[in-house]
């Protein structure tokens, strides 16, 4: 059945995986009449024949190469929606910017900082904008407690933080070909928990350190732990502690070798107070009392958040999103934090292995506590005296515009589950 018409012509690059969430919301706004599906890209239409048949019926033109798609659509597209491998993200953003449309692509913007930077020029150039998919930022409950921050409401800031325990099974590591990895392809991912799954908070605390309602802090120094419990080519466990240029930390504490899902928590703490954000509601405590401050979205509720002001920014230019400016600290972050530490191998004696439906969980004993506790003490585990941490290097980010790719880590003898 034909899809309402809408003078906002959209292209989709792929449908599974993270890209059946974007499919979706476009889709049911397409049928409200805010856009039309004009094009997508799907390399497994055989496998994905029920979304190929639906979106055919609607008038969407199918390709099985999004280099096609853009020459075909060349200068009639809105916007072109990029939920894509990491290593993907800088090349199809900036060969949809050359085909005329505004971009949405999924976070992280890209894997290391030249790329980026290469994406903010090439926006420039061509005169659109690029969002990038941190669906937590565009909801109202954010702007609110980011205006709280800035309006007072907890004194000054002394710091930010937040702590996430998301297990994830080995299978999590075998889903594509960049899952755990540092390079695909011969391109740079640096897939990590704090470049993937927890990339949102990092990015979140970055934002809310910002000294404007839409700006993002800069990290001018950064000293990280990384960690990985697997046979995989990056880190599943990190943590980091990045400054800005005014000395305000940002401590971040992450595991995916964990054995029950808790958070994330972020916390932003002052001289009167704190404001503390879950999943659920942000809290205000102070020496008092704690009462709720504000509920919180949804993840889908987030991801119409999204997309509609993706969609009002292509008729209202001063709507906001977030854009490579703010998106870029994360990226910085995450390079930095690579830079700043080997990928270090737990000793399997702190390890333990769980079973359930033929599926392995590697759990790092006592995670739970080590997470806790560095989150309270806003400590990195190094400095708590963790048996199996060891302290990184401090790395100053003041005039970091290209990642080296000098991990150091003795990698070379691993086999990729």
């Amino acid at each position: 059945m034909k899809m309402k018409s809408s003078g906002i012509s959209v292209a989709l690059v792929g449908v599974s995986g993270f890209g059946e969430v974007h499919y979706r919301n476009l889709r049911d706004a397409a049928k409200k009449g805010q856009l039309r599906l004009a094009a997508a890209t799907i390399i497994n239409q055989q496998e994905e024949w029920a979304k190929c048949e639906e979106l055919r019926a609607s008038g969407c033109q199918l390709f099985d190469n999004y280099e096609a798609m853009l020459t075909t659509w060349q200068g009639r597209l809105d916007l072109c929606v990029i939920p894509t491998g990491i290593h993907h993200h800088a090349p199809m953003t900036q060969r949809a910017l050359q085909a005329g449309c505004h971009v949405l692509v999924e976070k992280p913007a890209a894997g290391v900082i030249q790329d980026v930077d290469a994406m903010i020029l090439a926006e420039k150039k061509a005169g659109k904008f690029v969002a990038v998919g941190y669906q937590h930022i565009y909801t109202p409950e954010i702007a609110a407690m980011k205006q709280a921050i800035l309006d007072g409401l907890i004194g000054e800031v002394h710091a930010l933080k937040c702590v996430g325990m998301w297990p994830r099974f080995d299978s999590y590591y075998t889903r594509n070909d960049w899952a755990g990895r540092l390079k695909s392809r011969d391109k740079w991912v640096l897939d990590a928990p704090f470049s993937n799954a927890f990339a949102h908070f990092l990015n979140l605390l970055c934002f809310l350190a910002g000294d404007q309602l839409q700006t993002s802090a800069a990290p001018h120094q950064i000293q990280a732990e990384l960690y990985r419990s697997r046979l995989i080519e990056s880190t599943d466990t990190a943590c980091l502690r990045a400054l800005t240029e005014n000395g305000l930390p940002l401590l971040l504490w992450l595991t995916h070798s964990c054995p029950s899902v808790q958070g994330p928590m972020l916390e932003v703490r002052g001289t009167r107070g704190s404001l503390i954000w879950t999943e659920s509601e942000i809290l205000h405590r102070t020496s008092t009392a704690t009462q709720r401050f504000r509920s919180v979205c949804n993840f889908d509720q987030s991801e119409h958040w999204m997309l509609q002001a993706v969609l009002n920014k292509i008729q209202n230019r001063n709507t906001f999103v977030c854009g490579l400016d703010i998106a870029r600290n994360q990226t910085l972050c995450a390079n930095g934090a690579f830079e700043s530490s080997p990928i270090e191998v737990i000793d399997p004696d702190f390890l333990s292995v769980q079973h359930e439906n033929a599926e392995s969980l590697t759990v790092i004993d006592g995670i739970e506590d080590a997470c806790h506790n560095a989150f309270t003490k806003e400590l990195l585990w190094s400095e708590m005296a963790v048996p199996w941490a060891r302290a990184g290097e401090e790395i100053d980010l003041q005039k970091y515009r290209s990642f080296r790719g000098d991990i150091p880590t003795a990698l070379a003898s691993v086999s990729l589950i």
